[in-house]
């Protein structure tokens, strides 16, 4: 495995100070008109920092034009990715499509959020596209043989996170993963193989927790629907040179020259009925109107953030590039 992206060392402050920074870069900019953090910072240096813009509905931003207001220290340190963002009329409904708990507010607007009367649906729709996403992200990872470390550490934190909100007790190889985590700095060169063995253990006890069926939630389908996560073959050196079709236009050296899309197809796969539900195809027999609102938000949540560019969303199942698409 070819691990990229190891993470550098920072301190609390480091967070704080970037925090006021991204505050005061929201306070003077028109269309801005709240700020909230979710969730806490465990392990400076791998975990994220993550602030949350709120926008008015008819605002438009770059994230690549506002951030050039903040530090180099700040881009190169805790700012490990652009802040989400929720438009103003999104906000109240947010709760239908992420975990609310642990969200700070910091300034301006706080309207609250409505809580979903049929909670059990919402936290199943939420913590299994969240998991299947990262599932997805660990195959390919695997399947390509790299893998940026920080971001494979913080995945595997929000597994943990997604099985807690389900009510389930997560698998010991996470209890490995949140100690190496935790001990990143302090460990040797043996942390990378120990870090590649409790992916695949922590990908494999997951997809087993994610075929357990939910009475009243997920129906049985009579047969294991299959989550594609796309076909890709590595390929490098002067094999890939040699390569003829539709992919000879692509750079021969480097990264992109590495990878190409061809025909090569692993798949994860997850619960009978799962993609269906989760991809608004398959109501559950209960809960039916928490499901409705949890896609009609999405879809709310998607149109009024496409004039948004270069802005993280609270799950990759929101951009062009997500998983849903792969939804069969």
């Amino acid at each position: 495995m070819l691990w990229t992206g190891e993470p550098n060392q920072l301190a609390l402050q480091d967070y704080d100070r970037a925090t006021e920074e991204l505050l005061g870069l929201a306070k003077k900019t028109p269309g801005i008109a709240g700020v909230y953090r979710a969730g806490s910072v465990s392990v400076p240096g791998i975990s994220d920092l993550d602030i949350v813009f709120v926008a008015r509905d008819d605002a438009r931003f770059s994230w690549t034009s506002l951030s050039t207001g903040l530090s180099e220290e700040t881009l190169c340190g805790p700012v490990l990715h652009s802040p989400f963002i929720v438009p103003e009329s999104v906000l109240p409904d947010l709760g239908f499509i992420t975990d609310t708990r642990g969200m700070e507010h910091l300034w301006g607007i706080d309207l609250g959020f409505t809580k979903p009367s049929c909670p059990e649906v919402t936290n199943l729709l939420v913590s299994c596209g969240f998991a299947t996403e990262r599932l997805v992200s660990f195959t390919k990872a695997l399947f390509c043989g790299r893998g940026k470390v920080r971001s494979a550490l913080c995945q595997v934190n929000g597994l943990s996170h997604s099985f807690t909100l389900l009510g389930m007790a997560p698998p010991g190889v996470f209890a490995r993963i949140r100690e190496l985590r935790q001990n990143w700095f302090a460990s040797g060169p043996e942390r990378y193989d120990e870090l590649l063995e409790c992916l695949v253990l922590a990908r494999d006890a997951s997809l087993a927790l994610l075929r357990i069926p939910w009475p009243g939630l997920l129906p049985a389908s009579g047969r294991d629907d299959i989550l594609a996560a796309g076909h890709w073959r590595f390929c490098a050196g002067d094999n890939f040179k040699r390569r003829p079709g539709p992919v000879s236009w692509l750079p021969k050296n480097g990264i992109a020259g590495e990878m190409a899309f061809l025909s090569t197809r692993f798949t994860v796969g997850v619960a009978p009925g799962l993609p269906g539900l989760l991809a608004g195809k398959l109501a559950p027999p209960r809960g039916a109107q928490e499901w409705r609102r949890h896609h009609e938000v999405i879809e709310n949540y998607r149109r009024l953030t496409a004039r948004h560019v270069g802005f993280s969303f609270f799950a990759t199942g929101f951009a062009p590039r997500g998983w849903r698409r792969f939804v069969p």
